[in-house]
């Protein structure tokens, strides 16, 4: 396919956001599907987030020409959706993953013409957290203590870098904020982890906190309505059900068959366990994440429950319950070989 009358632009489509993006905008149309262009890797493969029929330009986000020769492909300015900001597997060498995160981005917004209408797929974890706010908004403000976490710090870096360029051009750039996701094709488990962890029968551990869960599909539907409705330089949180870690686990567990998770454990045990882990995970060179992420950890202990009005007032966001999300990620994890 063409990339030349491709009108959308997404990087990230192999991720599990950026797959649901491309899903919802096509879906079974071909004709849909023409007006769609992914950037991506030469070894990751769409057909594994079930995708196909939508033209793609290979490369490297740290490989600038790459990105500047895939936006020369397009006869006029796309619409962009970036949902590829740099993930943290690891809190060891901060300094270094931010540097990387940052160049990467950079490359992205250098090349992006001016025109372009640019959509950023941040964090939650950029929205503040504060004792007199029961529910967080966007302008909540910001506790500097969680900077001290990588992943935090490389989050609310990039969404700064990002509302920065904004206000250099006249393309709109606008930012959503989605709240911890649930759904089909993760297929690197990131947070529908707790589904696969579940029906392993590795989840033993209960812990106490707040906590915002919503299905991958309503995210991907209030993201194209950003892209469509959200004005220039404003962050728009989308976020799901309201409800506690503890609560959530034992839904997962009920979906799945299994047990609820049923040894109380405090969060500086948890975390103990986790810096050993990734200790381990560091030294024995291991790929991918570490079996307890220092990095999950910081995002289930400062989980919060927040609002979604200002994108329901503004983008008709809405968004159903999460356990049919859970439902049909843990049939995608049975059907694709995952459990155990």
């Amino acid at each position: 396919l063409s990339m030349e009358s491709a009108q959308k632009f997404i990087f990230g489509a192999t991720g599990f956001i950026g797959g649901s993006i491309v899903r919802a905008l096509g879906g079974a149309n071909a004709n849909l599907k023409k007006n769609i262009a992914v950037f991506k890797r030469k070894e990751s493969s769409l057909a594994k987030v079930g995708i196909e029929g939508v033209a793609s330009c290979d490369g490297d986000l740290s490989d600038a020409a790459s990105i500047v020769q895939a936006y020369k492909r397009f006869q006029s300015p796309p619409e962009v959706v970036f949902s590829a900001a740099y993930y943290p597997l690891l809190a060891g060498n901060a300094s270094a993953q931010l540097q990387i995160a940052q160049t990467q981005l950079k490359n992205v917004l250098a090349a992006t013409p001016n025109e372009s209408p640019f959509l950023f797929v941040s964090s939650i974890s950029t929205i503040g957290v504060h004792a007199d706010y029961p529910f967080s908004n966007e302008d909540t403000p910001f506790d500097s203590e969680l900077v001290h976490s990588t992943y935090y710090r490389i989050k609310r870096q990039l969404e700064k870098d990002v509302l920065d360029w904004a206000k250099t051009r006249s393309g709109r750039t606008v930012v959503v904020n989605p709240v911890a996701v649930f759904g089909e094709y993760d297929v690197k488990p990131t947070t529908s982890r707790i589904v696969d962890d579940a029906a392993n029968g590795h989840l033993a551990v209960r812990l106490r906190g707040k906590s915002n869960v919503a299905d991958i599909r309503d995210i991907a539907q209030g993201i194209l309505a950003a892209l469509e409705k959200g004005r220039s330089g404003e962050r728009y949180i989308l976020g799901g059900e309201n409800t506690t870690v503890e609560e959530f686990s034992d839904m997962v567990c009920d979906v799945v068959g299994r047990r609820r998770p049923f040894l109380p454990m405090p969060f500086h045990v948890v975390r103990a366990a986790a810096q050993v882990s990734e200790s381990l995970h560091t030294l024995f060179k291991r790929p991918g994440p570490p079996l307890i992420p220092v990095v999950g950890i910081d995002l289930v202990q400062n989980s919060m429950h927040v609002s979604a009005e200002k994108a329901r007032r503004e983008l008709g966001y809405t968004h159903g319950p999460v356990r049919p999300a859970i439902q049909r990620a843990y049939a995608w994890f049975k059907a694709n070989g995952y459990l155990s």
